[in-house]
């Protein structure tokens, strides 16, 4: 069953992406604690879609993913020109 709205994961998707940047790039004091807050709304995001599942399932599917997120990130950023 499908819970989660579109936008927020779409907002959740672009608050973490942003955050994993910064602080890749070590930007701002801040960087760890809002990679991580970050990172809680995106999990919550995408596990509204998977309620019910054992966590070691949903796990394995957040953590794949998070991986697929950052590889289309990286690939589009890499088509446009920007160092990563």
């Amino acid at each position: 069953m499908f819970h989660s709205s579109t936008n927020e994961m779409e907002l959740a998707c672009e608050q973490w992406l942003v955050a994993r940047d910064q602080f890749r790039r070590r930007v701002g004091s801040k960087s760890l604690d809002e990679f991580w807050e970050a990172e809680h709304r995106l999990f919550a995001a995408f596990a509204l879609d998977w309620e019910g599942t054992d966590g070691r399932v949903l796990g394995r599917a957040y953590d794949q993913f998070r991986q697929l997120l950052v590889k289309q990130h990286d690939d589009c950023e890499r088509k446009r020109g920007n160092p990563l």
